[in-house]
């Protein structure tokens, strides 16, 4: 076979799955085509144009050119964090939890994540989960389904949990295989098994809100616009709070403002916020903002001149920034809160008591808010807003909200409208410039680029004391995280709109 006619099969492979075949595998990848050629009598150009034609011979030979290394508990520490981390947490607000094993191979990811779920199970019997497991391979997928593995599938990484194999399948001498392991069908029938081309095929299939996902080992073989499309796909699937695992060797290639980076044990990983938007939790602060208000109502002690910041001095003292963590407010010791009827445009000027006022709204009010908001409950979330209105009808919040429930709608066009509705109410609302630029990446990039550079501007120019009005609205983020977004998008966008 030529160079040129092999370059052309390893294109179609990565037109169809969007991996990049590494030099590591190309020449047994080669010696496989040719072995498959021979086998069907056929020449390199005629297969070329049956592929093109037949898609049950093009799914044979994408099983052939596809990379499926794993086995039992690969990345050990992945698991460790699961176990001691996040499943407390999440078990902490449900009974049921649902993991996506996006590239599962041969099995022995997901059916890693099923046992240490069934340990969790054995100290509480109401756990329950739903597990997908998906790979482009059916060949891999046919061995998964029999629900017996090699002993190729233990290796030295992961044997902390490899006891957790006895107590949930049993290991055979295998005639063909040697040593081989068969798990309880009780437990593989825990795994629904499906085939997904991630590039092309609709993600049906897999449901929204899910707690878990791994895709691990994958994106390494993409190029950067295959992997942001292959994420663009993946990461709406993901419960607001919920976890993205990758290798450790792909966490550098992934930047999305839906996803927070966090570490334990060493392990680093992603966390979704607790919006379904592309964008950081709003309004998440506001319950710690009206505690600490009561809590000075009642000690009637601190009587200062501003709003101080944890890390930042007076307006004007460049003391050390520090991040923003959760419960940072203090000091916002204005005079007791009046009922005030603000003049149309004055509330927009969000001076202090205006500002102090809209977050005394009644906090189950709020909290249902945002519940139903998490949840993609916006008809809810809408009749919430509503009552909202009553006492703020002029206010740029309002529009603003509204903006973000359209957007978590998918209605990115309309949700545009609201942001641009709150703009014209109050010009320096930054947040709403921000969501306005994310609703136009799509279909409007140079708009979007426009509104993220004014964006930008605002915000490199706001002084510590105003930007310290939005932190009950943008909990644990401080300006510096949405500058660097910004430029992040300006970036991205120039490129995409050189001619």
């Amino acid at each position: 076979m030529t160079e040129e006619l092999f370059a052309e099969y390893l294109s179609l492979a990565e037109k169809e799955t969007g991996i990049s075949i590494p030099a590591s595998h190309v020449k047994q990848i080669r010696r496989d085509l040719e072995r498959l050629l021979k086998k069907k009598g056929v020449s390199e150009e005629e297969f070329l144009t049956v592929l093109s034609r037949n898609s049950a011979e093009r799914r044979g030979f994408l099983n052939l050119v596809t990379i499926n290394e794993t086995y039992f508990f690969r990345e050990e520490k992945h698991f460790l964090v699961l176990e001691r981390e996040l499943l407390p947490k999440l078990l902490g607000k449900k009974k049921k939890l649902c993991l996506w094993s996006v590239s599962c191979s041969t099995g022995e990811e997901p059916v890693s994540l099923a046992l240490l779920l069934e340990k969790k199970r054995s100290f509480n019997p109401n756990l329950d989960y739903t597990l997908f497991a998906s790979d482009i391979n059916t060949s891999v997928l046919e061995n998964f389904s029999t629900g017996a593995f090699t002993k190729n599938s233990l290796r030295r990484d992961g044997k902390t949990y490899h006891p957790l194999l006895a107590d949930y399948g049993r290991w055979e001498d295998n005639p063909v295989y040697g040593k081989s392991y068969f798990l309880k069908p009780e437990i593989l029938e825990k795994i629904r098994i499906s085939r997904l081309n991630l590039l092309k095929d609709p993600l049906d299939s897999i449901p929204q809100d899910l707690d878990i996902i791994f895709f691990r080992n994958t994106l390494i073989y993409m190029e950067g616009e295959t992997r942001e499309k292959i994420l663009s796909r993946i990461v709406p699937k993901l419960s607001p709070g919920g976890y993205l695992f990758l290798a450790s060797s792909e966490i550098p290639f992934v930047y999305l403002p839906e996803l927070e980076l966090q570490e334990s044990l060493g392990v680093y990983f992603f966390r979704k916020h607790l919006w379904k938007q592309d964008f950081p939790e709003v309004l998440g602060g506001a319950e710690w903002f009206r505690g600490k208000l009561r809590s000075q109502r009642e000690e009637d002690k601190v009587k200062v001149s501003g709003l101080k910041i944890e890390g930042l001095g007076p307006a004007g003292d460049p003391s050390e920034t520090k991040p923003v963590p959760k419960g940072i407010l203090r000091g916002a010791e204005q005079e007791e809160p009046k009922s005030v009827a603000y003049k149309p445009g004055e509330l927009e000027i969000w001076g202090r008591p205006a500002l102090r006022e809209f977050l005394s709204k009644p906090q189950e009010l709020m909290d249902s808010f945002l519940d139903t908001l998490n949840k993609g409950d916006f008809d809810s979330s809408r009749k919430i807003l509503e009552e909202m209105k009553n006492g703020f009808p002029s206010s740029a919040m309002i529009p603003f909200l509204e903006g973000t429930i359209l957007r978590g709608q998918g209605r990115a066009e309309e949700a545009a409208g609201g942001f641009k509705k709150a703009l014209c109410l109050k010009e320096d609302l930054w947040p709403a410039r921000f969501y306005l630029a994310l609703s136009c990446t799509a279909k409007s990039p140079a708009e979007a680029l426009k509104e993220f550079e004014l964006c930008l501007y605002k915000l490199e120019r706001i002084s510590e004391e105003e930007s310290s009005f939005y932190i009950p609205f943008l909990e644990g983020f401080d300006k510096g995280y949405f500058i660097h977004i910004c430029k992040r998008w300006i970036e991205k966008l120039k490129k995409s709109l050189v001619p």
